[in-house]
Formats: C-alpha cells, sequence, structure tokens
C-alpha cells in the first residue's frame, strides 16, 4: 500500500529533510533549486531537461478522473535522471503555494509574502516520479496551435488506485512530446534493467521489447519531429508510492480496468 499522504508536490524550506525518499531534498548548492545527488540518479543527468508552466494530479475512481491538485503558471524545472522525474521551481504564485501545499493549510506555508508571484530564496516547490512508481508514460499533443502540449505519467498509490500526473510542457522546437515520453520511458526500462537483475525470463523480455521500441521512437522522433504525435508506453512492471528504499519488482498482472490488477499488493 503506497503513502496516502502523497501528492507528488510539496513545499520544501531549506534544511528541512522530512520524507526524503517521496520528495526531493533543497540544494546546498547556490544556483540549484533540488539536491540531484542520489547515486540512483546517476551523473550527467541532472540537468534541467525541460520546463513546465503546470502541474495536475488526479485520481481515477470509477473511470472517472478527480483532481487532487493543480498548480499553474508555474516557472517549473523538469529534470530527467537515472532514477526519477524531479520537478523544481522557486519562482510560484500564492495561489499555486496554496494548491500544492493542500486543503486548510494556512498562508505561513507558502514563502510567498505578496500576490505576485517572485523569487523566493527560502523555499520551493519540489516534486519527483521515482522511476519504480511508473505505471505509463504517454502525451496529449496540442489540439491548436497555441494549446498546451502534456506529458502524462500514471503512477499508482496502491494496485486498484490509478493516478496521473500531468505536466504542461514549455519546449523547444527541436523537442516534442513525443521525444520526452521516449526519453522518460527508456529511462524507466534502463532503470528495471540496472537495479532488477533477477527479474523472470517473459519480464525481462517485455522490458528489452519496451526499450528498444522507446530508443528507436527517439531516434524516429529526433530525426523527424512532429508536435502532433501521440504516444503511449505502458511499464510491465512498477512498484507503488513509498517511503521505502531500495524499491522492490512487483510484476503487473493485468491492465484493463485494474480490477484483477494485484501488482504491488503486501
Amino acid at each position: 500500500m503506497g503513502d496516502p499522504s502523497f501528492r507528488v508536490l510539496t513545499i520544501r524550506s531549506a534544511g528541512t529533510t522530512a520524507q526524503p525518499a517521496l520528495y526531493p531534498l533543497r540544494s546546498s548548492n547556490r544556483g540549484k533549486i533540488i539536491d540531484l545527488d542520489e547515486p540512483l540518479d546517476g551523473k550527467g543527468l541532472t540537468d534541467t531537461y525541460c520546463r513546465a508552466s503546470g502541474v495536475t494530479v488526479s485520481q481515477i475512481i470509477d473511470g472517472t478522473e478527480q483532481t487532487i491538485l493543480r498548480a499553474s503558471r508555474l516557472k517549473m524545472q523538469v529534470h530527467v535522471t537515472a532514477g526519477r522525474l524531479a520537478l523544481a521551481s522557486n519562482r510560484y504564485s500564492r495561489a499555486s503555494a496554496l494548491a500544492v501545499a493542500g486543503p486548510g493549510a494556512g498562508l505561513d506555508v507558502t514563502g510567498v509574502t505578496r500576490l505576485r508571484a517572485r523569487l523566493t530564496e527560502s523555499s520551493a516547490i519540489v516534486g519527483h516520479i521515482r522511476y519504480p512508481w511508473i505505471r505509463s508514460v504517454s502525451t496529449w499533443p496540442r489540439r491548436w496551435r497555441f494549446g498546451r502540449e502534456t506529458l502524462v505519467i500514471e503512477y499508482a498509490m496502491a494496485p486498484r488506485i490509478p493516478m496521473l500526473l500531468r505536466l504542461n510542457l514549455r519546449l523547444p522546437q527541436a523537442l516534442t512530446p513525443a521525444l520526452v515520453a521516449a526519453e522518460v520511458c527508456l529511462r524507466v526500462v534502463e532503470y528495471w534493467q540496472t537495479h532488477d537483475s533477477n527479474a523472470p525470463p517473459d519480464l525481462q523480455k517485455a522490458l528489452d521489447d519496451l526499450g528498444l521500441r522507446a530508443a528507436a521512437d527517439r531516434v524516429a522522433f529526433t530525426a523527424q519531429p512532429n508536435r502532433n504525435k501521440a504516444v503511449v508506453y505502458e511499464l510491465p512492471a512498477w512498484h507503488p508510492v513509498t517511503g521505502a528504499v531500495p524499491f522492490e519488482r512487483r510484476p503487473r498482472r493485468s491492465r484493463p480496468g485494474y480490477k484483477d490488477d494485484k501488482a504491488g499488493e503486501e
């Protein structure tokens, strides 16, 4: 069973170290917002990969999506490391901070003293999705010229409680949502291949096939960028959100409707 309090994002003040497995820590290096020096992050993969202007976290109940958290008008850094998809922003509005802090939070937790957005040295909106938690990666291409380009990460708090993280991306011309999704999928596959050497043969083959597909897509999407390309990558292994590390493997047993999906149950 996953941690029921997990909301992907939190407001992290300098010096606070609670729940490091669930939320990134602030960096002690000036110029960096979060600490990406975990062994699982790897080397050379911690620079900002792209940016996002909005974040939505929702839960699927009886086939209906219910929003839990929505923050917009952000200047969010998106990091794709060897172990997680990490988010960080130290420029945000009071409205976004209250959305992240959750119902009943006081204004004192936001770190924002003015209604307008400002740069804050003492606190930041941070979050991450560790790769073992990811069930699928997909895109929602923009539907019109000035529409949003969205990356969708599916994870789970428990086997029958699917959750969605939507990132409204701000991408340079050479980077498309489909290319971002292929990159994230490839990193997740490489994570499992590196840290789960005793996986059953059928799971290893499923990961190998998905990795080959994502790698081929990355080459194709780089050669011929298509901002309207929609893709879906479903991971054959996952684990519910947990504050414990290292993460154990749990094979996915079924997909449609999640009714018989007991992967990750203890």
